[in-house]
């Protein structure tokens, strides 16, 4: 097989996850994303990479659980990663991301507004063509799934919740967290553990194949970015399991 050449830094995320309201960590599934990312950095040191680890915990679905027991945890069950930054933080650049979303991806409701995959309105329909199948470590990650599996699905940009306030969807906070990781941002958010390896010049994901949505959602908003986007979409790599 051919090696490939990547740029200097190469950060991995894995196990990002929600602080349930017991304030408890799924450990067995951590552990195995944390060896295939494990797994994966090797892969990319052989082609000559330095490479850090990053976790994202989310706080935004669940703000009022204590993030500082769930540090606790991860520092019971897991080998640390060089840092851990939590999803809340991003809201304000995520609400930044929105307020450059072109016009023609933007479909306003009364409680909310929906992004348009491709700048056309799908009627919040998939398109035929899904498939995803377990994205194998044997297939270098220097292909992504999501790249050769096309979704054309609306999705929330924001919504109401059920105080009436504003909150900012999960594909919108995703989308800022790659950037923000990929250097597309000029503000900087501080880990909350660690010290911050980001930028990078290669950003990859290690998640459950749950995710996959939000992440193509993701790829939309970067194809929606012109020659910006496609730059952010080039150097984001992903391996689902």
């Amino acid at each position: 097989m051919k090696k490939h050449t990547y740029n200097n830094l190469v950060n991995i995320e894995f196990g990002h996850f929600y602080i349930d309201p017991n304030e408890k960590i799924n450990v067995e599934a951590i552990l195995k994303s944390q060896n295939l990312a494990k797994a994966v950095g090797e892969w990319y040191r052989s082609s000559g990479c330095t490479v850090t680890y990053s976790i994202l915990i989310d706080n935004y679905s669940n703000p009022g659980q204590s993030v500082e027991a769930a540090i606790k945890l991860l520092k019971e069950s897991i080998s640390m990663p060089d840092s851990v930054y939590l999803e809340g933080d991003f809201e304000l650049l995520a609400d930044d991301l929105v307020g450059k979303f072109k016009s023609k991806y933007i479909k306003r409701k009364t409680s909310g507004s929906t992004f348009l995959a491709e700048g056309k309105d799908f009627s919040d329909s998939l398109s035929s063509n899904i498939g995803i199948s377990m994205y194998s470590l044997l297939n270098p990650p220097v292909e992504s799934a999501i790249d050769r599996f096309r979704f054309a699905l609306n999705f929330d940009i924001d919504y109401l919740d059920s105080n009436g306030d504003r909150r900012i969807s999960c594909p919108v906070l995703a989308a800022a967290w790659q950037t923000f990781r990929l250097g597309g941002f000029v503000e900087k958010v501080a880990p909350i553990y660690g010290q911050s390896s980001l930028p990078a010049d290669i950003c990859v994901s290690v998640l459950p194949i749950d995710y996959i949505q939000v992440e193509a959602s993701v790829r939309a908003i970067f194809r929606s970015q012109g020659e910006r986007g496609k730059n952010l979409a080039s150097r984001t790599k992903y391996v689902f399991y």
